[in-house]
């Protein structure tokens, strides 16, 4: 039996929230146990996650102020793996690893064509999605996309074509 941590920024009710619900459950009845680990305890998902596995919410108020909570979480906790959802938290999240050093495999996951979703930001951002992509997706265990086309486009981004 794993123990397998299920991160994202809150459980607001978009997509990548339902599915991690809907995979959580099914760890389950694999024989895992199952642990979300969130940003901020908030969203219209929370109450269904909570009547089924623990929650864990890191205090993080924005996404800047996440890597030194998720790196105690991850020395603290220990799990066997931890899977990531939704950019800039997965490059967070595999940097955690890296400064927390405990082995533990991130995945991440993308559920959307990042170079459509940020194709409007200024180039601080995109070069911020780029840059991050980059220097974080290389060492993540794996990685995760919904699509082809999403895998495609995370490839490029990260420059791993």
């Amino acid at each position: 039996m794993a123990r397998i941590s299920l991160l994202l920024p809150n459980l607001a009710g978009g997509g990548a929230e339902r599915v991690s619900i809907d995979l959580a459950h099914e760890f389950v009845r694999l024989g895992h146990a199952v642990e979300f680990v969130l940003l901020r305890a908030e969203g219209e998902l929370l109450e269904e996650a909570r009547a089924a596995f623990p929650v864990v919410a890191l205090g993080a108020r924005r996404m800047r102020h996440a890597l030194l909570p998720l790196v105690r979480y991850l020395r603290e906790s220990r799990p066997d793996a931890l899977l990531a959802a939704m950019w800039p938290l997965t490059s967070v999240a595999v940097a955690a690893e890296g400064l927390a050093r405990t082995g533990c495999p991130v995945l991440v996951s993308e559920h959307n064509t990042l170079s459509v979703q940020y194709g409007k930001a200024g180039w601080p951002q995109q070069a911020l999605l780029r840059a991050s992509l980059r220097l974080t997706y290389p060492f993540a265990h794996a990685r995760i996309a919904v699509s082809a086309g999403v895998a495609r486009d995370v490839s490029a981004l990260a420059g791993m074509s």
